[in-house]
Order: C-alpha cells, then structure tokens, then sequence
C-alpha cells in the first residue's frame, strides 16, 4: 500500500510541473524556466505525456534560437544540440507507449520543423510519423490535417487537397481543414473559389475574428469593397483590438469613398 502511495503522489508531483511547465512557456514566455520544469517532471515520473510536453516546449526553444540567424556558427551549434534533445524527446514518447498516436504525431511534428531547413530525411520522418499516427487513430481528422499540412510545406498541393478531403468526410465542420483549403486557393490563384471555402468557414465560426478578416481582404482583392466593409466590420466588431482589420477596413472605405 505504502508503495502505490508514493507512486501516486510522485506521478501527482510530476504531472504539476508538466501543468507549471506550460504555464512558463505560454503564458509567461520564460522557455527556461519552462525547460527546468519538464525536466523536474520527467525526473519524477517519465511518461509519454511528460515527453510530449518536452517536445512542445522545444520546438518553441527552436523557433527562438532560429530568430537569432542560423548562419551564424554559434547560434548553428546552439540550435542543432537543442534539436537533438527535441528529437530525442519525440522517440522516448513513442517508445514509452508506441500505441499511443499522439506520440506519433508529435514525433511528427519535431520532423516537419526541420522541412523548410532542407534537412535530409525530414519529410520522410515526418510523413512516417504522421501515417503511423493515423493508422493509429483512424477516425481521427486532425492526423489528415497533419498530413495535409506537411505536403503544403513539402510543395505537394495535390496529395495535400486528398488529405483535406479525407479530413472533412470525416469531419465536415472542420474550420482548420477549410482554412488550409483556401490558403491553398489564394495560393493557385482561386480567389473565388477561397471566398467560398472562407464564406463556409464564417457560417460555421461566426465568432472567429480572423475568419471575417481573411474574408475581407480576399473580397477586397476582386474589388468587391462592399463585401469587404461588412466582413471587416464584423472581425473589429468581434475583437474591437484587431489592428489589422481597422487597418484593412480603412482601404475599402476610402475606395467607396
């Protein structure tokens, strides 16, 4: 009995500071201090969830350490010993409970990181990684978005447009998937076709500021400055803050005179 005590409250402790961890990283923006507490954490209790938040944390250490200029021999160095942790994070996960597909997606996740950065063998891992997630969860529409994403990053819009379609048979109201959809529309030139993709994604989220924004701007690109103002009016009506949309809302308005 004394034994499943100590194991419980140790598992309790750990699970503490994975929840300070991420307070630390997200809401205070200290990464170190977010570093020190996952690592408190899996000292105590290693388990895949504490893993994950591991890789979380250190894809957020990456993005840092990118902004300072990777050509920069120091900088280089400091970002690829930080990657080998990353990396190292992701595999305990999968190994710690390989049936878990979230493990597999965030796995997934520190290889697609590294696409953009050319780093040979990423998309393969990545695409590995994600498949082996959706095997895992096969009603699960978030695994196709993942790989919907990553062939967006790897320049394959077509086996990109199949895993959008897969997502939305089996979610239909999938705000995500239709917002990747008609970034891929603007991007081909289909401003029509991303207008109605978007007009979709307002009737489903009529309370998402950046919806009614992304809306705005792409009926302002066909000149339809009307359909702007009320798309635009919405996103400040939703988020009086929104810089952006009081900006962009000012274009329509002065073309309409």
């Amino acid at each position: 009995a004394g034994t499943l005590i100590y194991s419980t409250a140790v598992k309790y402790a750990s699970s503490l500071y994975i929840q300070k961890s991420a307070v630390a990283a997200n809401i205070d923006g200290d990464i170190e201090k977010s570093k020190r507490n996952i690592e408190r954490a899996i000292s105590l209790h290693d388990s895949d969830r504490a893993q994950r938040a591991a890789v979380n944390i250190g894809l957020l250490e990456l993005q840092e350490i990118a902004t300072e200029g990777l050509e920069n021999e120091v900088v280089l160095s400091k970002f690829q010993e930080a990657l080998a942790g990353v990396v190292g994070h992701g595999v305990s996960a999968t190994q710690l409970d390989p049936v878990n597909y979230q493990n597999w997606a965030s796995l997934g996740q520190v290889y697609e990181a590294l696409v953009p950065l050319n780093v040979e063998g990423a998309y393969d891992n990545a695409k590995g990684s994600y498949e082996r997630a959706r095997d895992l969860n096969p009603q699960g529409p978030e695994q196709r978005l993942l790989l919907a994403r990553l062939e967006v990053s790897g320049g394959n819009r077509e086996n990109a447009r199949g895993f959008i379609a897969e997502a939305l048979q089996l979610k239909n109201n999938y705000t995500e998937a239709i917002f990747l959809l008609s970034q891929l529309e603007v991007n081909e030139g289909n401003i029509r076709s991303a207008i109605e993709s978007v007009e979709a994604l307002a009737f489903l989220s009529p309370g998402d500021a950046t919806v009614f924004f992304q809306l705005g701007l792409l009926r302002y690109n066909i000149s339809d400055f009307t359909g702007a103002v009320e798309a635009l009016e919405r996103a400040v009506e939703l988020n009086e803050q929104y810089s952006n949309a009081r900006y962009f809302l000012g274009l329509p308005y002065d073309r309409l005179g």
